[in-house]
């Protein structure tokens, strides 16, 4: 079971946090509902998730500190509010407070060695709090830099973690790490060698989280354009969990990008968006707009503009960039078959620079068509 992050309203109608550990995330809305909580977001899967060991030795208490603090550096990150967390975890507190008392003995009584000891001890838990802020604004320089295919900045920043002890890492963080370094490689190798590469190079991660690792291959063969194989691999994962939101998402993902859009209502008739994540549930709508974007252009319009508006209340998160890239360019695609030309070409340009990197070959081609000048802008 793995530890599933979660925030929602109690019956006194406060705002709760914490991690829960469950099989799935329908098991983690059935356990969060029997405690009435209600308005229920979930950040994370629990069957695509990787365990949070460093959480085992930690009660619900510090646990919904830990988790209100997650999301808050997920959605809005900054030096002050990392600080204030790290400053106040009861084992920071004591050491910070130990310190400061000897420094001030030995201030007092004009010891050497006591003043060195207390200002160590102080600089040490001030120094280790602002380590684990640096780590994470690292982490987000460097999916930032992924998402704007800034392929060396994104080698740059990946190496500055090898330079880091790997026990400080969670192990959902060691994975992440490892599925941007094997894209890369991939990027920056031929399409015929890159798959046999990444499979040579991180095979490990089928041991430390399969389905993970299933994925990474079918993102492979996306990037490559080997589209077919690609949701040949995204319906393995369906297959083998086809009751999992993640799972029927990602298939319809594929189908509906590359593949047969008839399926994809059915697929997402079976699916519980509130069981996704809740920066993925943007994609439910981006799907249907894609659907009936053929017999109903205005329909398709509306879908696709309630995805956008979703997407970007998580556009600080920089994973969540190339999906909203997309959801515009298919939106100015709808837009200017409705004759909002200049409107489509205005929303374009804003994410031009992440979709012309990250949108796939069949978007593209539908804005080229309409509006030609984008193959010029580099």
């Amino acid at each position: 079971m793995n530890k599933i992050l979660y925030s929602a309203l109690d019956v006194q109608n406060n705002k709760r946090y914490g991690y829960i550990e469950a099989n799935s995330n329908k098991e983690v809305l059935l356990l969060l509902n029997k405690q009435d909580f209600y308005e229920i977001n979930l950040y994370g899967d629990a069957l695509f998730g990787t365990q949070r060991k460093d959480l085992d030795h930690t009660n619900a208490k510090e646990q919904a500190r830990i988790a209100k603090h997650d999301i808050t550096m997920m959605l809005n990150p900054t030096l002050l509010k990392h600080m204030s967390f790290g400053m106040k975890n009861r084992n920071n507190l004591l050491f910070l407070l130990l310190g400061l008392v000897i420094l001030v003995i030995g201030l007092f009584i004009n010891n050497t060695w006591l003043i060195t000891i207390g200002s160590f001890v102080s600089i040490w838990i001030f120094m280790n709090v602002l380590l684990g802020y640096v780590l994470i604004s690292d982490f987000h320089e460097l999916k930032k830099a992924f998402a704007y295919g800034n392929w060396d900045k994104a080698q740059q920043k990946l190496d500055t973690f090898h330079n880091y002890n790997e026990n400080i890492f969670p192990s959902d963080f060691k994975v992440q790490l490892d599925k941007i370094d094997a894209k890369l490689l991939a990027i920056k190798n031929n399409p015929n060698e890159a798959l046999e590469i990444v499979e040579n190079k991180y095979s490990f991660l089928k041991d430390i989280s399969p389905l993970q690792y299933m994925i990474l291959i079918a993102e492979i063969y996306a990037l490559n354009g080997e589209y077919d194989e690609y949701i040949k691999k995204i319906q393995e994962v369906y297959l083998l969990h086809p009751d999992n939101a993640i799972a029927i998402l990602d298939l319809s993902i594929a189908e509906a990008y590359f593949g047969d859009k008839i399926k994809v209502e059915n697929l997402l008739s079976n699916m519980n968006e509130n069981e996704l994540p809740i920066y993925a549930i943007p994609l439910v709508d981006l799907l249907k707009g894609i659907i009936v974007k053929d017999k109903n252009n205005t329909e398709a319009l509306r879908y696709f503009k309630t995805s956008i508006l979703k997407m970007e209340v998580f556009k600080s998160m920089p994973e969540i960039l190339k999906n909203l890239a997309i959801a515009i360019g298919y939106y100015s695609v709808a837009a200017y078959d409705d004759n909002q030309k200049e409107h489509a070409n205005n929303m374009l340009e804003n994410y031009w620079d992440i979709l012309k990197i990250h949108g796939h070959k069949y978007l593209l081609e539908e804005i080229y068509i309409r509006m030609p000048h984008f193959k010029d802008v580099t």
